[in-house]
């Protein structure tokens, strides 16, 4: 069975901010993962 991960809002930041460069979660990104309805609107207003 496939375990999918929920990502939080930070994480999906630091990640696209080059804050964390972790190759797990390189590998997480290209799997499968889930992010919440807050989590989405969280993102779309950052910056």
């Amino acid at each position: 069975m496939n375990n999918k991960l929920l990502l939080d809002t930070n994480i999906i930041i630091y990640y696209f901010n080059g804050i964390i460069t972790d190759s797990k979660i390189d590998q997480i990104l290209k799997e499968s993962f889930n992010i919440s309805i807050i989590t989405k609107i969280e993102f779309l207003s950052w910056q």
